[in-house]
């Protein structure tokens, strides 16, 4: 059967590329691609192809092309980004190397807010959703970003920005459901507040399937609710200034099952939240503009072992200014301040303090100056910022870009980046597995949080160069080394005899330190081409290599290697037919992972999609992960959570769309 399912849609993806069509390709050619402007790598409006950093841009039409209706699973388009699906609600994904549940050195932004978790430190993909005709793009920034966006932006820095409310007038729904995702249900609807005020209001709800333990080949009882209501508006306050408010509420319900690998309960997941932003931006001249946000966020969250709340209080202000032959200038302060209250309700968890609180104050520089006129440009800058963990740190980085011709640009970068500590690695006191000894003695692990733990830091020399070759052809190339120091380690303490419910238990604690060092090295090759007007390809591959050494004081007894693979690849098709017909593909490999814990797997996903010309709707079928019943993408971390398998899927979609 599977060789047939392969067979199949080979010739399927074949056959659909030697058809002639005629309808007019209503993607973005190449050219418009190449000149679309993003502001993530510096806090200015800069064109994709002369940006001097390693980015991917996933488009608006990307995602609608998508197929899928997870924010998570989209970055699976841009290279260089490993995404990784541990279970109905949860998701590994990380930029060159070091994935897990916690991947800690990854931020990830919505509209320039950051989504960093600061309990367990990472990225809680399940609280992290969107209608997707809300994205306008998403912006993928391979390689460090703390210079402008601080701590925690080590490997990569992800912003998700959303559409301006102008373009959401009039009413929107759309219905889905399938084997996995059984259904999802948007509704929105934007207008106009006066002359100046546009706004848009959405819903979405959605059920996601239970997963296929990778133990036992069952059902992993791990199905997934998630409901949403947010609001944004956009105000004209005058010519030159402009203001934006979003906010949003969510909640969820999971379930987190328990193979009996670790000491904790099965029980239900609970989320619940909210968070508000406003920005104000005022243009002072054409040389001369500024910003500024504050945000409010608030967060429930209750799992196995678990009950804790946090709260985030955020002011921002940026200010750009451009003095001719003495360069071009961002500069900018940044106020953070959140508490939590943690509840250990499971006894094998104990947190040493229930409630903490934490600030952190930054400042950050960067300006570019033209050494060559429009030849050759040099960008200096840090980010100094003071922390209640480590106290402070400082984040350079200098960069240069060089313009060879109109459409090629060779770009290089060396930056210094930090990983902060986080609640999780100072306090939490955890259970991580269960056992007897030679003797019959009940045994136990458990990690020891740590106040001593110190910032891990990196050291990255990047090079690239990107290349419009022709109006059909680009062309990106991206290497990079990388040097992390002082990566947290699990020391050996001393084994002691603890009494558990009467019974004598040995206890051997592992006290968090900083006694690794790594080395990351690789690249990525992406190209784009468009064959004929109505059909656009993309591909890309990624070669990923690394090393971890323990210090000779080190006694951390884990399997240190790498969750990543050495080699990942992709291919995209994106065809216009003829009578509104879409036909959309996306082929990956990705290699084995920590040497064949997890097999090497090829995938392929297959859309349909119809829009005619004479009604306001949208259908669509996609078949995801075509090529195998079920496969296993994610390697156990020191949770040991269950592993879940991903299966086989369809789903249908059906939009409306009313102005």
């Amino acid at each position: 059967m599977k060789h047939l399912i392969l067979k199949l849609g080979l010739l399927v993806f074949v056959f659909s590329h030697c058809v002639a069509f005629a309808d007019e390709f209503t993607e973005l050619s190449l050219e418009e691609l190449m000149n679309v402007s993003i502001s993530s790598v510096s806090k200015k409006p800069e064109k994709l192809l002369r940006t001097s950093a390693a980015v991917h841009v996933i488009t608006s039409e990307d995602i609608r092309r998508s197929g899928t209706t997870h924010v998570a699973e989209l970055l699976r388009m841009a290279p260089g980004v490993q995404v990784a699906r541990v279970d109905s609600s949860r998701w590994a994904v990380t930029i060159r190397g070091d994935n897990g549940v916690f991947a800690n050195k990854l931020l990830v932004l919505v509209d320039g807010r950051t989504i960093y978790n600061p309990v367990f430190a990472g990225v809680l993909w399940d609280e992290l959703d969107f209608i997707f005709d809300d994205i306008e793009r998403i912006e993928v920034i391979r390689g460090p970003g703390a210079t402008l966006w601080g701590a925690n932006a080590v490997n990569g820095v992800i912003n998700i920005i959303t559409k301006n409310a102008s373009e959401a007038e009039g009413l929107y729904f759309s219905a889905g459901g399938g084997s996995e995702i059984h259904q999802v249900g948007e509704a929105r609807y934007g207008g106009k507040i006066g002359d100046s005020t546009n706004f848009r209001l959405s819903a979405k709800y959605k059920n996601m399937d239970e997963t296929q333990l990778q133990s036992s080949r069952t059902e992993g009882r791990d199905s997934w609710d998630l409901a949403t209501v947010s609001l944004r508006t956009d105000t004209q306050v005058s010519k030159d200034s402009s203001l934006m408010t979003t906010g949003k509420w969510f909640h969820s319900d999971s379930r987190v099952p328990s193979d009996g690998s670790l000491p904790l309960p099965e029980r239900d997941s609970h989320l619940r939240g909210a968070h508000y932003l406003a920005r104000y931006e005022q243009k002072l001249s054409e040389d001369q503009s500024f910003s500024t946000h504050a945000y409010v966020y608030n967060s429930h969250r209750k799992e196995a072992g678990l009950h804790y709340e946090v709260n985030t209080y955020e002011v921002d202000f940026d200010h750009r200014i451009d003095l001719d032959s003495y360069g071009s200038h961002i500069w900018g302060v940044k106020y953070r301040h959140w508490d939590d209250d943690i509840d250990d309700e499971f006894s094998g968890i104990e947190i040493s303090d229930q409630r903490r609180s934490f600030d952190l104050v930054s400042g950050f520089i960067q300006s570019e100056f033209e050494l060559i006129d429009e030849k050759l440009f040099l960008i200096l800058g840090t980010k100094l910022e003071h922390n209640d963990f480590t106290g402070f740190e400082y984040q350079p980085s200098a960069r240069f870009r060089y313009l060879p011709g109109d459409n090629h640009t060779v770009w290089g970068a060396v930056s210094r980046a930090v990983r902060t500590p986080s609640r999780g690695q100072d306090d939490v006191h955890l259970p991580l597995s269960v056992g007897r000894t030679p003797d019959g003695l009940p045994f136990q692990t458990v990690f020891e949080g740590s106040r001593e733990g110190e910032a891990e830091n990196l050291i990255s020399f990047e090079l690239g160069y990107r290349a419009e070759l022709a109006e059909t052809v680009y062309l990106d190339i991206a290497a990079f080394y990388s040097y992390y120091d002082d990566i947290g380690t699990f020391e050996l303490g001393a084994p002691e005899i603890r009494l558990d419910g009467g019974l004598p238990t040995v206890v051997q604690p592992l006290v968090y330190d900083n006694l690794a060092t790594s080395n990351y090295y690789g690249g990525e090759l992406s190209l784009s081409f468009t064959p004929v007007e109505n059909w656009r390809v993309s591909a890309w591959y990624q070669l990923l290599q690394e090393s971890t050494n323990l210090r000779a004081l080190s006694t951390d007894p884990r399997d240190l290697r790498s969750p990543d693979p050495e080699h990942s690849a992709g291919i995209r098709s994106l065809i216009d037919l003829p009578y509104g017909f879409e036909f959309d593909t996306f082929a990956r490999y990705v290699d084995s992972i920590a040497e064949g814990s997890i097999s090497p797997y090829i995938e392929l996903d297959l859309r349909i999609g119809w829009q005619p010309s004479d009604l306001p709707i949208e259908l669509s079928v996609t078949g995801r992960n075509l090529l195998n019943n079920s496969h296993q993408e994610y390697k156990t971390d020191f949770l040991s959570l269950p592993l879940s398998r991903v299966e086989r899927s369809v789903f249908g979609q059906i939009t409306w769309r009313f102005n």
